[in-house]
């Protein structure tokens, strides 16, 4: 009955182990800095590996994630469940929080796509800037103005793991530390 009992509980703890490791998520590169940022959202954590390989911790104590990574001029941008946060790439601190809309928002009469601060401003400055806003109609409509189609689930999933076929990872079967 020890037996069995030491058992069970060997097994149920390498399950919850198991689930609870998600791996890196999202990898991004600073050119500018020459660091790669990935997320840890196992602990929480954005990781920054610079180019003499010294791992270091970039922030922490992220809530739910963080699960997307982008790095636009001197920000880092994250995702976690349902907050995005802005990080500056010189310093660490936290630059923006979606959550405070006053810290990122402000209404602008006349502002459109084009015109994003309103009258007489421009996207030009934010063309490396990532889309966001995207209803799945816009991306259908570009997707048709451009002569195409979205992906199915199934040709999404399969051009996420690199065209690979029945494996584990996307480099194959065998976990990185192997």
């Amino acid at each position: 009955m020890k037996n069995i009992f030491l058992l069970l509980s060997t097994t149920f703890s390498l399950i919850a182990y198991a689930q609870n490791y998600n791996g890196p998520e999202s990898v991004d590169f600073d050119i500018n800095t020459n660091r790669y940022f990935i997320s840890n959202s196992s602990n929480g954590q954005i990781l920054s590996i610079d180019k003499l390989q010294n791992l270091s911790v970039f922030a922490d104590n992220i809530f739910g994630g963080p699960h997307g990574l982008e790095v636009v001029n001197n920000t880092l941008f994250a995702c976690s469940i349902d907050r995005l946060k802005g990080y500056d790439l010189t310093t660490g601190n936290q630059t923006v929080n979606i959550n405070d809309v006053l810290s990122w928002w402000r209404w602008q009469k006349n502002a459109n796509w084009k015109q994003p601060e309103g009258p007489g401003s421009t996207i030009e400055d934010k063309m490396d800037h990532p889309v966001v806003q995207v209803s799945y109609f816009d991306a259908l409509a570009y997707a048709e103005w451009k002569g195409m189609s979205l992906p199915t689930e199934s040709q999404w999933e399969y051009a996420a793991r690199g065209g690979h076929e029945q494996k584990m990872f996307i480099w194959g079967n065998l976990p990185i530390d192997e």
